[in-house]
């Protein structure tokens, strides 16, 4: 099978002829599968940023990468800067196109994108590079897995096995497919696929849902899929190993099987520590509240703090100066009324500092006596952002609550309304 009549076939499914390659994946023979499923979905090989096939070009090039990014500007146009290097084919077949992708993308031989450029035609670079740099799909890796179904697998499988859209491991599904067919009809086998995760509302009380667990997780980005000999980890791409699936052991806790990888970076779920803490950490990474329970395709993997769910722009109503902190007012609106919901202090000096600063621009005390309350007329609208993972409904407060910034550019017409964190979710 060659790898140019793939390519061909990908562009004509692009632009609306579907049928010519669902027939073609249809009839591949078993030998290609795999290959098939790394040229068109990366299976096998480490999908590339923008920014290292930047550094990538600009070393290969002895230029600058800040020149390279001023000539290509975005993914798109890198994509189609290196499709314009291509030229005359080789004519590769699939599984040496296979090959070359995984190399080339492992690094494990010194394989430059110009090396690449001089074997295959443009068509074929098209297919070649959106693969690499993880572009969107034109084929969902569903509609792949439907056509390639054989040896007595049908589609019941993928429905009960969640095989859904994009949100499959095809490396597991083909090779069990292909090589022990009779496992999916084993309702205890489960084949790995990631889970969803969501953004953690207050209506999901952490200590019933996990225990009040954490994971603080370093960095932000999309998780790293790992397959091992006898399970499948999933890390961030720092590497830290946060949790995993065994599955010839799907009874397994959390913790379970988080203790059997011992020697390597792994996250093991610890108590929840204050919310200033982690709102502090979520700012520039990431707090996970794991699901604890053996792994389970119906549920999701973990709840995440997204903070922009979080912040509420809130009325200045009054503040009161302190030996080392100023505590603030806050009020929303009810309506068209003012309505009091607590306070919140700064907790540096700095901090301190900021608000006296920018409380300057609103004609108010700049140097107020400690433990004084001074409150603002109510004529004037100071908006300050504020963090609370809840409100409550019964003392009529922000929980937890930390305090942002004064938002200067904000007025009445922004502030947060009363009804909103009632049936705040």
């Amino acid at each position: 099978m060659l790898y140019s009549d793939i390519a061909s076939l990908h562009e004509h499914y692009y632009y609306g002829r579907k049928n010519p390659l669902i027939e073609t994946l249809r009839e591949a023979e078993d030998q290609y599968i795999s290959d098939l499923a790394t040229i068109l979905f990366a299976e096998r090989c480490e999908v590339w940023s923008f920014a290292k096939m930047v550094s990538h070009v600009a070393r290969t090039t002895e230029i600058f990468p800040d020149v390279v990014i001023d000539v290509v500007k975005n993914k798109e146009g890198l994509i189609d800067n290196l499709v314009s290097e291509s030229g005359n084919a080789k004519r590769w077949s699939v599984s040496k196109a296979a090959s070359m992708m995984i190399a080339f993308t492992k690094q494990t031989s010194p394989i430059t994108f110009l090396d690449i450029a001089k074997e295959i035609n443009q068509v074929e670079a098209r297919l070649f590079w959106r693969t690499v740099l993880g572009a969107r799909k034109r084929i969902t890796k569903e509609t792949f897995l439907r056509a390639v179904l054989r040896n007595g697998v049908d589609g019941s499988v993928l429905l009960r096995g969640r095989l859904l859209g994009d949100n499959i491991e095809l490396h597991d599904a083909i090779q069990t497919m292909l090589h022990s067919p009779e496992r999916f009809s084993d309702d205890s086998f489960t084949i790995y696929v990631p889970r969803r995760v969501k953004a953690w509302r207050n209506t999901v009380n952490l200590k019933e849902y996990n225990g009040g667990l954490c994971q603080l997780i370093e960095g932000k980005g999309s998780r790293t899929i790992e397959h091992r000999d006898d399970c499948v980890v999933e890390k961030s791409k720092q590497g830290q190993i946060y949790d995993a699936f065994f599955p010839d052991e799907p009874d397994l806790s959390l913790n379970e099987r988080l203790s059997r990888l011992s020697g390597l970076d792994v996250l093991m779920p610890v108590a929840i520590p204050s919310w200033s803490t982690i709102e502090d950490w979520a700012e520039k990474n990431t707090v996970r509240f794991p699901n604890t329970n053996p792994y389970d395709v119906q549920q999701e993997g973990a709840h995440i703090l997204v903070l922009d769910y979080h912040i509420h722009p809130v009325r200045l109503s009054w503040y009161k100066a302190g030996e080392i902190d100023i505590e603030l007012g806050i009020e929303v609106l009810d309506g068209t009324d003012y309505f009091q919901v607590g306070s919140v202090k700064t907790t540096t000096l700095d901090e301190m500092s900021y608000v006296y600063r920018a409380l300057k621009r609103y004609d108010v005390n700049e140097l107020p006596n400690v433990g004084i309350k001074y409150e603002l007329p109510a004529h004037t609208c100071v908006v300050m952002s504020v963090s609370s993972p809840s409100f409550n409904s019964i003392g009529m407060c922000f929980e937890h609550a930390v305090f942002h910034q004064i938002e200067n550019n904000m007025g009445i017409t922004d502030l947060t309304q009363l009804v909103d964190l009632m049936v705040m979710e």
